[in-house]
């Protein structure tokens, strides 16, 4: 993201510097204030996506904090000023670039804790999002008993994002399968198709049965 568009955002939020003061709108943020905190702010940015509401929200509420706290530190000045103090041949400038400076420092481990954050909600919708496409090629498999299926997907944990929904379901299938037995007992059938080519294998079985023993190859139960 370039420094422009990144700006450009901040001032929808706090307006653009005054002509003759050169704040941004009652920050009491300078010019060259700005350009300190946005080029520290910069690097930091390593993913577009990331810029959303919510960053831009976290940042304008601490420019005006900062701001806040510049002004006071100037009203604190002055009142307190003395030509004869050593403070005197420091110029104001410097000491509220040195002061974004260290503000910039005390916010770094915030910024780390709100991508972190957003990256977590990213993750859980991700893994939302494709917890219910398996759920559905599973379904579409024959899986039709939720309580084993969402057994199943709870024991299996995090889902491979890296795996495609049809390789995740193949690899499904089979502990689906395992943990139906153990719910359900060995004898129960874990899937619709399953069952349908049980049902069709017993029918194939019995009408064999039926024509061998009228053309006398096998015996006729009594």
């Amino acid at each position: 993201m370039d420094k422009e568009t990144l700006l450009s955002n901040f001032t929808k939020s706090i307006g653009e510097p005054d002509a003759t003061t050169g704040m941004y709108g009652d920050t009491g943020i300078s010019r060259r204030t700005m350009d300190v905190y946005i080029d520290n702010l910069l690097p930091r940015i390593t993913d577009d996506n990331t810029v959303n509401d919510a960053f831009i929200e976290a940042h304008v509420n601490f420019i005006k904090a900062m701001g806040g706290q510049l002004r006071h530190e100037q009203s604190e000045f002055v009142k307190n000023y003395k030509p004869n103090q050593q403070q005197a041949n420091d110029t104001p400038q410097e000491g509220k670039d040195n002061e974004v400076l260290e503000l910039l420092k005390s916010i770094k481990n915030e910024n780390k804790e709100l991508r972190e954050r957003l990256d977590r909600q990213d993750q859980a919708k991700s893994q939302s999002e494709l917890r219910e496409k398996v759920i559905a090629g599973m379904k579409a498999k024959g899986v039709n008993d939720e309580y084993v299926l969402t057994t199943t997907l709870t024991k299996h944990g995090e889902l491979d994002s890296k795996k495609s929904v049809d390789e995740l379901v193949d690899s499904l299938l089979p502990v689906y399968d395992k943990e139906f037995s153990a719910c359900r007992g060995n004898g129960a059938v874990p899937r619709t198709g399953q069952q349908q080519q049980q049902n069709t294998k017993n029918e194939t079985l019995k009408k064999f049965k039926e024509r061998h023993q009228k053309a006398g190859d096998l015996p006729v139960a009594n």
